[in-house]
């Protein structure tokens, strides 16, 4: 493997292109601020996972190794520590209801002024060098910008989507290490240890992939029931198809699935809405064109052309989106009935003498489904009955 520290050695020399600078202003102290990141021309992220963890990268011109581009997502102002998405850098408040005036003025009195939070803060940037970044690196950096939402109580408790955003994108970067030997060597230890210190001082903190998940979840949930900035059925059912992924990830299938059932509901709810606006525009264009009377008047304002085409297509790409989310709600469910018979056997298989209740016992002691359980060894004595599906049944010693 590569310097993970040093992009521009890993591809010899050649990955310096690959990387690009822009200036942008603090919104906190005003500082000028150069970030780093990977041209986005140059590559498009690949084989995404079921909460869009892309799993590779393609370089379209070029091979730049294995340099990553999400380790230069969040930019910093080393004058005031202020961390965020590169792309919302200068603007943090778009995403919520709250003046820039205000945000500034709770980031100082809840981060910068805060002497144990700014020691945490400091303790994250220290020695970050925003052209070579490493995974050890772009782990403390999105640490950094979680903990600074997480004290501006109006993001936290309303406008948390930018705030959830960062701990998916956490998340991955743990996959990251977790799934490639050669990182895990590299960087587990010193990302563990960071945890574990921090855990002290910030109980709360993301450590791990599934708190990450979970935590992302929690503030997409949160940006759903309380923000503003969620005001329209086709930004809903979209978080609410997000917080369904996260779940199907977590392997809280049941939840996911209730939420899928919701998103489906509102499709259909947002498509009757776009056939009465259609209905009602030729109904106005017909009387437009017999030189009837005027129409019965509308309890709203019509919607223009343009705004019925631009609704109803957003309808069809919601349905594609519902009927996407059924397909991987039944992916999903197939795998974990697999993964929990394929349990079943290798206890069955390791236990032949056990009697059906013991078995039974011994199944539900290590968490598989009591369905699956009934299913696998049937309770009757003597039941002839096969496993689920047909495809399992105890062979004696």
């Amino acid at each position: 493997m590569g310097n993970e520290e040093d992009p521009r050695d890993e591809a010899g020399g050649t990955a310096l292109s690959a990387l690009g600078s822009t200036t942008l202003t603090c919104p906190i102290c005003e500082t000028s601020v150069s970030h780093t990141c990977v041209k986005s021309r140059l590559y498009a992220e690949k084989d995404k996972d079921i909460d869009f963890y892309p799993r590779s990268v393609g370089w379209l011109k070029g091979d730049y190794g294995r340099l990553q581009p999400r380790l230069y997502y969040i930019c910093h102002c080393p004058q005031c520590l202020f961390a965020a998405g590169g792309e919302i850098f200068e603007n943090p408040v778009a995403s919520s209801s709250l003046p820039l005036t205000r945000f500034r003025k709770l980031y100082n009195s809840s981060c910068v002024n805060n002497p144990q939070i700014l020691k945490i803060m400091q303790v994250l940037t220290k020695g970050v060098a925003p052209a070579a970044l490493d995974f050890y690196q772009a782990v403390r950096l999105h640490l950094l910008a979680i903990l600074q939402l997480q004290k501006i109580e109006p993001i936290a408790t309303k406008d948390a989507t930018d705030l959830a955003r960062y701990c998916l994108r956490l998340a991955w970067l743990y996959r990251d290490i977790g799934l490639d030997a050669d990182l895990r060597k590299q960087f587990g230890e010193p990302v563990a240890k960071l945890l574990n210190s921090l855990q002290k001082v910030w109980p709360e903190a993301p450590v791990g992939q599934n708190k990450a998940l979970l935590m992302a979840r929690d503030y997409y949930q949160v940006s759903l029931e309380n923000s503003y900035k969620v005001d329209n059925a086709v930004s809903e059912i979209n978080l609410l198809y997000l917080i369904a992924r996260i779940n199907l990830k977590l392997g809280n299938l049941k939840e996911g699935q209730s939420i899928i059932g919701l998103g489906k509901e509102k499709t259909r709810n947002f498509e009757a809405e776009v056939r009465e606006h259609m209905r009602l525009q030729a109904q106005r264009e017909s009387a437009k064109n017999s030189q009837a009377g005027p129409t019965q008047p509308q309890e709203s304002p019509p919607k223009t052309d343009d705004e019925i085409a631009a609704r109803a297509q957003a309808a069809r790409k919601l349905k594609n989106q519902a009927e996407e989310m059924q397909l991987l709600y039944e992916e999903c469910r197939d795998r974990w009935r697999k993964t929990q018979l394929a349990a079943c056997e290798k206890i069955s298989h390791a236990n032949p003498d056990a009697a059906p209740e013991q078995l039974r016992a011994m199944l539900l002691a290590q968490n598989i489904d009591a369905a699956i359980v009934e299913k696998f060894c049937p309770p009757a004595a003597g039941n002839e009955k096969k496993g689920l599906f047909g495809f399992f049944k105890r062979q004696p010693k």
